[in-house]
């Protein structure tokens, strides 16, 4: 009940918002033509790697779990790491103190 309640009041503010921002006449000095073009193809670039970061995450959801689930179990149990950087003496030396 709540949670509707709050969804409906923050949909109304955000149509507030959106309202005044796009659709009321604009006020003071505006801009027409811009003075310089930004470069897209950096914001291109990013923009096309996220989207397919996240059609991956749709399509090979497997994928990613079975990645995340390695790095899972890499902190929670950091011996093979600590085995890798620094040897498995530093392990036998740990456990003795």
């Amino acid at each position: 009940g709540f949670a509707l309640a709050t969804s409906l009041l923050t949909l109304l503010s955000m149509l507030k918002i959106w309202s005044y921002g796009f659709w009321s006449p604009a006020q003071g000095r505006h801009v027409t033509e811009p003075a310089h073009r930004p470069k897209v193809a950096g914001g291109m670039t990013a923009i096309t790697l996220l989207v397919v970061v996240a059609l991956s995450m749709g399509l090979f959801a497997q994928n990613w779990l079975n990645l995340c689930t390695v790095a899972a179990r890499g902190i929670v149990d950091p011996k093979p790491y600590i085995a890798a950087v620094l040897g498995h003496e530093s392990l036998v030396d740990a456990s003795k103190h």
